[in-house]
């Protein structure tokens, strides 16, 4: 593991700032849904279904905005400014999935509530996707890998380790894929999807580059790093 205590301290302090914020995702989202159903706003509102469909229609709509929005994440300046403090960890274990910058968690935040009001949202199937999307993190940046015919099996429907190992790489080309977070399924849709052997993520390079990895591990330099090109 490449930056020892300095590297765990941040991860735990970007992470203990960033939970509450995390939690409240799901939460506002549901709450402005409740709010879209009650005055009818919203794209599924305009449409009679049973509630099990409108379930389902949700929790597959909120796993499309969040891909949208990871991938947004890496193309718009403004939000990779934001989102590369996730990225340059030097080492990837369950810690890493909890290292986010602040704003970019109000970034989120406002996002998703701005699509359970637009799309009109189940608000079940938002908290639903909320903590299904956050336990998952868990095992998919973990220092683990699940063996072959599990990997490729699951991997057909869920974001695997192996297939979000490859998005912590520090060759942009494999960064700049495998962005959806529960579901795999917009990474196929969208021609974004990476899936490497084993081999090659044994020899992968965690991280962003140099220039990054030398403040990787301070604390103030990652919260400050926004505002700096």
């Amino acid at each position: 593991t490449r930056g020892g205590d300095d590297r765990l301290i941040v991860n735990a302090v970007l992470g203990g700032i960033g939970f509450a914020v995390d939690a409240l995702i799901p939460l506002s989202a549901a709450m402005t849904s409740i709010v879209a159903a009650y005055h009818e706003w919203g794209l599924l509102s305009q449409l009679e279904t049973t509630h099990a469909v409108n379930f389902a229609l949700s929790f597959v709509l909120v796993s499309l905005a969040s891909y949208f929005f990871h991938r947004a994440s890496h193309r718009w300046p403004w939000l990779w400014r934001l989102h590369r403090i996730h990225h340059s960890d030097v080492s990837l274990d369950v810690t890493t999935g909890f290292r986010h910058h602040p704003l970019e968690r109000f970034a989120a935040l406002g996002w998703f509530t701005a699509a359970a009001i637009g799309l009109g949202l189940d608000p079940a199937a938002v908290i639903l996707y909320g903590a299904l999307a956050l336990l998952l993190a868990v095992p998919q940046h973990a220092n683990l890998a699940l063996g072959s015919r599990a990997e490729k099996a699951l991997r057909w429907l869920l974001v695997t380790p192996g297939l979000h190992h490859v998005h912590h790489s520090a060759d942009q080309a494999q960064t700049d894929s495998n962005y959806g977070d529960v579901l795999s399924i917009w990474d196929r849709v969208f021609n974004t999807l990476r899936t490497p052997t084993l081999e090659e993520r044994r020899g992968m390079r965690i991280g962003l580059g140099d220039s990054h990895d030398r403040v990787a591990n301070e604390l103030g330099a990652q919260l400050l790093s926004p505002f700096r090109k």
